[in-house]
């Protein structure tokens, strides 16, 4: 029976999380959902007083001419012409990601602008609260506040601009600058802009500087639909391991045609601009074959439990256009896992990451790499075009990748293919990643990335059982970063599981060393130490665990019990009750306290012993303990037969009255209520028990009380 608790590792750490309101939201915008649910622009009118209908504001988007469909993020507020009235600029997620909003409105109020500059406070007097006091108004003044933002991701202009409706005097302006101080200011008139300066209690005119662009209205255009898509991508993905039926019905591993370039066409006999492009494929072989492009076209007419197309079907299809027998291109039959794979794919180059169409066709370089992507019908002449820029500079590619000139403030970034790798083992494609991150270190073996992208995939090894690969792929990474603790760690945790214990001892000592502000590291250190016997070492292993989780009752608990071990009884309980205090729901952590108090406060350890009862039923060793302090106490107060014998009932039956040593604690129970035969009945079957276990003292003990309990007398009283 375990009469403690200690912590153990089942699995290495993962070092990222894919999920949580963050993921879950870029999966909605990735999949052509909207952030603000496309509801459009909306603008409010204060009408600074309750109306008629009981509202203070008025909906006035639409005739302010605001109302865009844009997915809206950031609003500066701005007057850009400094004619007195507030302009807008909007930045949007989408397109147009920038907008200029002039307020051309043609009313004829009264304006006073104002900007702020701290000589006691900040310099640009952020935080100030302004307070403009009109002649002729007996109302309240009004009052703004200059903020650095006062949106998301978003700051207005610096300058202060209030709208004085009718008015036309100005009384004085009262500035509140930050940290308290207050300050008057006279002599300020209606439709200009002034300075104020903290400490001179004179408003300066300011003089607007001209501006020297000027910005003309425009109307976007959105581009027409038409169906395709034709991308050249500026950084190539390389293709995953995939394979494919050939007509003959032949398993082809798709990477059989790497070496040079070719064409990757999903098609379907039901899609009439799929047997329109493969007609002009065909008609045009011999173009194509001359640019040194080759096609591998995969039908999907048989995927799907509904599809009523057969291979041979396809294959009539493709001879009746002569595709094969013309053409001399490559063609088969698509499966699932390609597809998925492809889709992955797709889904690393697209932002907006939608199921793939037919047809689809991915134009590939011959190292096996993306580097240009059809969804809908490509014409030949296309693909012509595009096979002179296989051989492009990255600098070129990425001009050619866009349809618009500019200027680039960067280099372009390389290739990398870590979050490729990453879809591909979320997606359980193991095999696959592997491939490809093999394929990927040999190319770029100083990436700081792929040392990480090992040890994940040395994760995914090990919970699929496979603890040797794992074991090899944590050393692959740490030949690529001798200092990465991660990998240290789950390499540890594999070889303790495989019981080279020297080695795993090794590889968590290198995972304190390299990070020693791991908590994990510390603590796995620890419990190892200790299950081995080495417990001054383990000692210091939860001294420093400690010091990084404070709070951590688990772990003090765990670290009571080593104390406790070590014979230094004082320490060992200030341990395990901060433990319970901060864990006070946790039973485990109730148990090893009550374990501490049994020899001087064995009243408080049985309460303990029933608290975590109370929140474990399940916990055996609470049982085991309640049982056998309450049957074998020596104390006649502590001592309850009847309470022993329902603790030390329930524990025999958890354990299928097959466990000789709850059985022992049975018959001990019943002896101390007085149920002498029942105490020998169960005796003799835990003896029984214990010999064909091969627990020869065991058997021995039991064997010494049931002469007691035949003589009608009690056993095992400490």
């Amino acid at each position: 029976m375990s009469q403690g608790t200690g912590t153990t590792s089942a699995a290495p750490s993962h070092d990222e999380a894919d999920s949580g309101p963050q993921q879950a939201l870029f999966d909605l915008i990735r999949t052509g959902r909207s952030f603000s649910g496309r509801e459009k622009n909306c603008c409010f009118l204060n009408l600074r007083k309750t109306s008629e209908s009981g509202r203070h504001f008025a909906d006035v988007s639409a005739v302010s001419g605001v109302d865009f469909s844009d997915d809206g993020r950031g609003l500066a507020l701005v007057d850009w012409d400094f004619d007195g009235d507030i302009d807008l600029w909007v930045a949007n997620r989408n397109g147009p990601q920038a907008r200029f909003l002039r307020n051309d409105s043609n009313a004829t109020n009264h304006h006073l602008g104002l900007r702020l500059r701290g000589t006691a406070s900040n310099r640009d007097a952020i935080g100030a609260r302004v307070e403009v006091w009109l002649t002729e108004s007996e109302t309240a003044p009004l009052v703004k506040t200059l903020r650095a933002g006062d949106g998301y991701l978003s700051q207005s202009s610096k300058q202060l601009v209030f709208g004085l409706g009718k008015a036309k005097e100005i009384d004085h302006v009262v500035v509140r600058w930050p940290g308290g101080a207050a300050e008057t200011f006279d002599d300020l008139s209606v439709n200009k802009s002034f300075e104020l300066v903290q400490g001179t209690g004179t408003a300066q005119l300011w003089t607007p500087p001209t501006r020297t662009k000027t910005l003309t209205s425009s109307r976007i255009k959105p581009p027409s639909e038409s169906g395709r898509v034709e991308t050249i991508l500026s950084a190539r993905v390389p293709l995953p391991k995939m394979q494919y039926e050939s007509l003959q019905g032949k398993t082809t591993a798709l990477r059989t045609h790497f070496g040079k370039p070719f064409l990757l066409n999903l098609w379907a006999s039901w899609c009439a601009p799929c047997v329109a492009e493969l007609k002009e494929f065909t008609e045009r072989a011999k173009e194509l074959r001359k640019a040194g492009l080759g096609v591998v076209a995969l039908s999907l007419d048989t995927l799907g439990t509904e599809s009523s197309t057969t291979p041979a079907s396809t294959r009539a299809l493709l001879e009746k256009i002569a595709f094969t027998e013309v053409t001399n291109f490559a063609a088969g039959h698509a499966n699932a896992r390609l597809l998925d794979k492809l889709q992955i794919v797709n889904d690393r180059i697209f932002s907006l990451r939608l199921p793939l169409p037919v047809p689809t066709s991915f134009l590939v370089d011959s190292s096996g790499r993306v580097a240009a992507v059809y969804k809908g019908a490509v014409a030949v002449d296309r693909l012509l075009k595009d096979v002179g820029t296989l051989g492009a500079k990255l600098e070129t590619l990425r001009s050619a990748s866009l349809p618009f000139e500019g200027r680039w403030h960067r280099p372009p970034n390389p290739l990398r293919t870590y979050n490729l790798i990453m879809d591909l083992i979320k997606k359980d494609f193991l095999i696959e990643a592997k491939d490809l991150t093999e394929r990927s270190v040999r190319e770029l073996r100083r990436d700081t990335d792929y040392p990480q992208l090992l040890a994940r995939l040395g994760n995914e090894e090990y919970e699929r059982g496979l603890v040797d690969e794992s074991i090899t792929r944590y050393r692959e990474a740490l030949k690529l970063d001798p200092k990465l603790a991660s990998a240290h760690l789950n390499l540890a945790v594999a070889l303790w599981q495989k019981q080279e214990v020297s080695n795993a001892l090794e590889s968590y000592r290198a995972a304190v060393r390299y990070d020693p502000r791991s908590l994990k590291a510390h603590q796995e250190l620890a419990t190892r130490l200790a299950q081995l016997g080495k417990r001054q070492e383990a000692l210091g292993s939860f001294e420093e665990a400690v010091k990084l989780a404070p709070r951590n009752g688990e772990l003090r608990a765990n670290y009571g019990l080593l104390l406790l071990q070590l014979g230094r009884q004082a320490a060992a309980l200030e341990q395990l009750r901060n433990a319970v205090r901060f864990e006070p729901d946790d039973a485990r952590v109730r148990l090893n306290l009550g374990l501490a108090l049994i020899q001087d406060d064995p009243e408080t350890a049985i309460q303990e012993f029933r608290e975590a009862l109370r929140i474990d039923s399940t916990l055996d060793a609470a049982y085991f303990q309640l049982a056998r302090l309450l049957a074998t106490h020596p104390d006649a107060h502590i001592r309850d037969g009847d309470a022993a014998l329902i603790y030390a009932e329930t524990l025999a039956h958890r354990t299928g009255l097959k466990e000789p040593q709850a059985l022992n604690l049975l018959a001990i129970a019943y002896a101390e209520a007085g149920l002498f035969t029942d105490a020998v009945e169960t005796a003799e079957k835990a003896e029984s028990l214990a010999l064909d276990g091969g627990q020869e003292s065991l058997a021995t003990e039991v064997r010494r009380c049931l002469k007691f309990y035949r003589a009608g007398q009690v056993c095992g009283r400490r």
